[in-house]
């Protein structure tokens, strides 16, 4: 029953990320929230200027995708991105929370692109291994992942993120 509500819940993120101009903004305000994150807790990470570049080199990535095309670049450049960020020690669980948010929005535009990969055979072999308590944040995250940037924004407020800039 646990892995048939997972299948359902996959399938309408994947319905409601479903053009480049969603993915994209969805991608954009996610990697806004993961900044400001590392900006008030981790602002010394030295994987910093990493992230940024593959955060950007994903969201281009997913803005110039055309439905149909084989999308294993995107899900790629999205993986690597979401994998360097799960580098991050996230110090207490309520700054866990907090940068799960971002983790989760992204993970919706992620899904959108595992789906059309044919080459991986499942949302979760895709997916990095987040540092606990980062790991149990994510996890509790995604049982209501945002449907949109604006949701993101909402559910970021909501468990005391800092402001976007």
């Amino acid at each position: 029953m646990k892995r048939k509500s997972i299948l359902v819940l996959c399938s309408l993120l994947v319905l409601v990320a479903c053009n480049a101009a969603t993915n994209y903004q969805l991608w954009t305000t996610a990697g806004q929230l993961a900044d400001t994150w590392l900006n008030v807790y981790s602002a010394g990470w030295a994987d910093r200027a990493q992230f940024d570049k593959d955060w950007a080199i994903a969201g281009q990535d997913i803005l110039n995708f055309t439905p149909g095309s084989s999308c294993q670049t995107v899900q790629q450049a999205v993986t690597d991105a979401l994998g360097i960020l799960a580098t991050v020690n996230p110090g207490t669980p309520t700054q866990a929370a907090i940068l799960s948010t971002a983790i989760v929005g992204a993970e919706v535009v992620e899904a959108y692109f595992v789906k059309c990969a044919p080459a991986t055979s499942a949302l979760a072999a895709a997916m990095p291994k987040y540092k606990e308590p980062l790991l149990s944040a994510v996890l509790a995250a995604r049982k209501t992942p945002p449907k949109d940037a604006a949701m993101l924004k909402k559910q970021w407020k909501q468990v005391g993120g800092p402001p976007v800039k």
